[in-house]
C-alpha cells in the first residue's frame, strides 16, 4: 500500500469492515482510518452486527460473505478496477490443510486463488515472516488480531500447532506448498478440459437445464461424475462443496430411481427421469412461504398443481404423483404446502425416531 501510494500511479481506496466480534475492533477501525488519513487515501468502512448472523451460518462464513459484498459494492461505487486483499502464503498453507481435513475435494486443494475476477491477492507469494520483516525494516506499524492466538479456533490451531513448527523445521515449506497448489490447479484444469471436450458433446444443455444420458454417466469414475455436474451448472468452484454435499450428490447420481429429486444448495434441482439425469435451475422468484391447502380447492404452488380430493373411500393409486391419506387424522388440522427447509424431518412408518427428508430422498 505504501509503495503503490508513493508512486502516484494508482488511485487507491481503503475499505475496512468492523465485525464487532472483539472489544478492540473499534481501535482497529481507528487505526486503519488514521493511516488512510495520513496517506491521503479515501477511506470507506462498514460496521456489522453479529446478532444479524443466521445461526445456521458459521461466524467465518458470515464475516467472509459480508466482507466481499461490501468491497464489491465500494468498487462499483468508485469505478475501481481491482479489489486487493492481504492474504499471504501462510494463509494459503492453512487453507489447504483445512480443506484436506474437510475432504472438500480437488477444488479444496487449489487453496486461495491468486485472482478471481477483479479480486487480486498479491501477497500470496510471500510468507508472513517476510511481510513482518519488511514492516520492521520500513518502520510500518500494524495491528495484530488478538483472537489469532486462540487455538480453540481451528484455523489458529493449524497456524500455531501445525504450520509454524513445520515451517521452523522445513526450509521453504510455504513455497513448497504453493508449488503443490499450482500443481493441483493444473490437474484440475486438465480434468475440466477433458470433461468439456469429451463428455459435453453427449449432453443436451441450455442456460437453465441439462440432460445427461445415464448410460454414459454410469461408466464414469466418481469424481468425473461430480465434476461433470459442477461444470454443467457453471460452478466456478469459488464456493467449496462440503464432504456431506459431495457425498449426497454422489449417492443421488448412483441411486437411479425414476422420479427421485435432489435440490442442491446452489439453486439447482436434479431429477432422475428414466434413462436421463436432468438438472434444472430453480427460479429465483420461487415462492417459499407456506400456503394452506383446502379440500377440493386446487392450488398452484410454484411449478406444481396440488389438489386435496375427499372421495370417502380407500382407493390407493399406483400414480407416483398421488398420495392416499386418512382424512380423519387431518381434518381438524391445518394442511400447508411449503418448500423444503434445511433440517426438515419426518417419522417413517415402523421407525421410532425421525429421519431428515434430504437423507430419505437420497437413500
Amino acid at each position: 500500500l505504501l509503495l503503490m501510494n508513493s508512486t502516484e500511479q494508482f488511485n487507491l481506496i481503503v475499505g475496512h469492515i468492523n465485525h464487532n466480534l472483539r472489544p478492540e475492533s473499534d481501535n482497529d477501525k481507528s487505526f486503519v482510518e488514521d493511516l488512510s488519513g495520513d496517506l491521503n487515501i479515501p477511506y470507506y468502512s462498514k460496521s456489522l452486527d453479529p446478532n444479524s448472523r443466521n445461526k445456521s451460518t458459521s461466524v467465518e462464513e458470515w464475516g467472509r460473505t459480508n466482507r466481499y459484498s461490501f468491497l464489491k459494492k465500494i468498487a462499483k461505487q468508485t469505478n475501481s478496477k481491482w479489489i486487493m486483499t492481504a492474504h499471504h502464503g501462510n494463509d494459503q498453507a492453512e487453507t489447504v490443510l483445512m480443506n484436506l481435513a474437510r475432504q472438500s475435494g480437488v477444488s479444496g486443494l487449489r487453496g486461495i486463488a491468486k485472482q478471481d475476477g477483479n479480486l487480486l491477492r498479491p501477497f500470496l507469494a510471500f510468507t508472513q515472516k517476510e511481510i513482518n520483516d519488511f514492516s520492521k525494516r520500513t518502520g510500518c506499524l500494524y495491528k495484530e488480531d488478538s483472537t489469532n492466538s486462540d487455538i480453540t479456533i481451528p484455523r489458529n490451531f493449524i497456524r500455531h500447532r501445525v504450520v509454524k513448527p513445520w515451517e521452523d523445521e522445513v526450509t521453504g515449506l510455504i513455497s513448497g506448498l504453493q508449488g503443490s497448489v499450482r500443481h493441483f490447479n493444473e490437474w484440475k484444469t486438465a480434468l475440466d478440459f477433458l470433461i468439456i471436450k469429451s463428455l459435453f458433446p453427449n449432453v443436451k444443455k441450455s442456460d437453465k437445464r441439462f440432460d445427461i444420458p445415464m448410460d454414459m454417466m454410469i461408466t464414469l469414475p466418481k469424481m468425473a461424475k461430480i465434476r461433470l455436474v459442477h461444470l454443467l451448472m457453471d460452478d466456478s468452484g469459488s464456493e467449496l462443496w462440503s464432504k456431506h454435499q459431495l457425498n449426497m450428490l454422489n449417492q443421488f447420481i448412483n441411486k437411479d430411481n425414476t422420479g427421485n429429486v435432489h435440490e442442491l444448495h446452489n439453486g439447482w434441482r436434479l431429477l432422475h427421469n428414466r434413462d436421463v439425469l436432468i438438472g434444472e435451475k430453480i427460479s429465483a422468484d420461487i415462492q417459499k412461504n407456506a400456503v394452506e391447502l383446502y379440500p377440493n380447492v386446487p392450488l398452484n404452488y410454484n411449478e406444481y398443481r396440488y389438489e386435496l380430493i375427499l372421495n370417502g373411500r380407500y382407493d390407493p393409486s399406483e400414480n407416483t404423483n398421488t398420495e392416499t391419506i386418512n382424512w380423519s387424522i387431518l381434518k381438524n388440522r391445518k394442511l400447508e404446502i411449503r418448500t423444503w427447509k434445511k433440517g426438515d424431518s419426518f417419522q417413517p412408518l415402523g421407525m421410532d425416531g425421525h429421519q431428515k427428508i434430504s437423507d430419505f430422498l437420497i437413500n
